[in-house]
């Protein structure tokens, strides 16, 4: 079982410095370079980038739409949408862009609760669907956009939050040069953070959070096969937020995976799935963590170094 196809789409790439005064204060766009961040994601929808992504998946993993037996979605910006009937119109717009993928014989699950952790957890369930033989190719695709100005920034000031969709394909078939084997995942919950304001005091929840992390860092330290040299891939929040993730985990500072930080940013659930279509080609272990409002799921994933031609 094999991850492969990564592919991601964003919105159109906005200096922060042009969203100040309008969605951000001067003051945020001030903080937020501060930490490593230089562009937000803007997009008026999600379903252009989500069509997008999930053709270039197929095209690259080269499996046909009617070869998908099922669909996995993470994505809160889907879900949030009011009135029933609303709700009604969103879930038979995402059916529309998939159905013109051809997509339209493959049944669609949410899964989204996790918040952005949500696309890892997607993951491990598609590998168990797929491994169990019910499957053999299921499509996991992340997708979020940002629905008022007010969002568009994680409080406090952690980082800026964009629009983008990212999927790839989970088959039983023989793995390829750029594809990724899920070896591991581990999870912490701290439910308990959701009595806390973020905005307001974001000290008990971090603190929450901190334990949680060492926690997977002591379980991981002597885990097989070795993750000191992989590298770390979070989400994309600003600098001082991955390094204390890094320090938390026992993980080499070195070893973090900072690119889309200033090149993306923030998408939400997309992150690890968009950090991963970056990392394909490496050829090295990633040690992906995701973080959500009240958990975090860690995950490695090793390459494929030989296998099938592409």
């Amino acid at each position: 079982m094999v991850i492969t196809g990564l592919t991601y789409r964003v919105g159109q790439l906005t200096p922060l410095e042009e969203l100040s005064g309008h969605a951000l204060s001067a003051d945020t766009v001030e903080a937020l370079r501060e930490r490593g961040q230089r562009v937000c994601a803007i997009a008026d929808s999600e379903f252009p980038l989500i069509g997008e992504a999930v053709r270039g998946t197929l095209a690259a993993a080269d499996v046909e739409p009617e070869q998908v037996d099922r669909i996995v979605v993470t994505s809160e910006s889907i879900l949030i949408s009011g009135s029933k009937r609303h709700h009604e119109h969103k879930r038979a717009e995402l059916y529309g862009y998939l159905a013109d993928c051809g997509l339209s014989g493959a049944p669609v699950v949410l899964m989204t609760f996790a918040g952005c952790s949500s696309a890892v957890m997607a993951l491990e369930y598609a590998l168990h669907v797929v491994r169990a033989g019910d499957a053999r190719h299921i499509l996991v695709l992340a997708a979020d956009r940002v629905l008022e100005d007010a969002d568009r920034v994680l409080a406090p000031k952690v980082s800026v939050v964009g629009d983008g969709a990212a999927s790839c394909l989970v088959t039983g078939r023989q793995g390829r040069v750029g594809d990724f084997d899920l070896r591991w995942v581990r999870r912490r919950g701290f439910l308990r953070a959701v009595a806390h304001q973020r905005a307001d005091n974001f000290g008990p929840s971090l603190v929450m959070m901190g334990r949680a992390l060492a926690s997977l860092g002591r379980e991981v330290a002597t885990a097989s096969p070795p993750t000191r040299d992989a590298w770390l891939a979070c989400n994309n929040y600003g600098l001082p937020t991955l390094r204390l993730f890094a320090h938390s985990l026992g993980h080499p500072e070195e070893r973090v995976f900072i690119d889309n930080v200033a090149a993306i940013g923030h998408l939400g659930s997309p992150d690890p799935l968009v950090n991963l279509a970056c990392l394909a080609e490496c050829g090295e272990p990633v040690l992906t963590l995701a973080t959500g409002p009240a958990d975090c799921t860690l995950a490695l994933l090793t390459p494929v170094l030989s296998g099938a031609q592409r």
